[in-house]
């Protein structure tokens, strides 16, 4: 029976049990997933790229929030995810 709460930031949370009938210690009845949340996880991914010229600019039209050169690399500890081309 899903067990609701509405003090929960955001909404609503719904609690489900199945029992599967395994063996959890060995690893041929192991079960895992993954499942993505329809409104993501509430963080905000912010994309830089270091890189020179057109590289920035392409990375740029992908859809990184920022590309540059050495201009951003104090700034690096800021962003979640970085990519740095070859010829940095």
């Amino acid at each position: 029976m899903p067990d609701t709460h509405s003090g929960i930031v955001g909404g609503r949370k719904i609690i489900v049990a199945f029992r599967l009938n395994i063996d959890p210690r060995k690893a041929e009845q192991n079960l895992r997933g993954a499942i993505s949340l329809p409104h993501g996880t509430g963080r905000t991914v912010r994309v830089l790229v270091i890189a020179k010229d057109a590289k920035a600019k392409e990375a740029l039209a992908a859809g990184a929030d920022y590309a540059g050169d050495t201009e951003y690399l104090e700034k690096i500890k800021k962003y979640e995810k970085c990519c740095c081309s070859s010829r940095i």
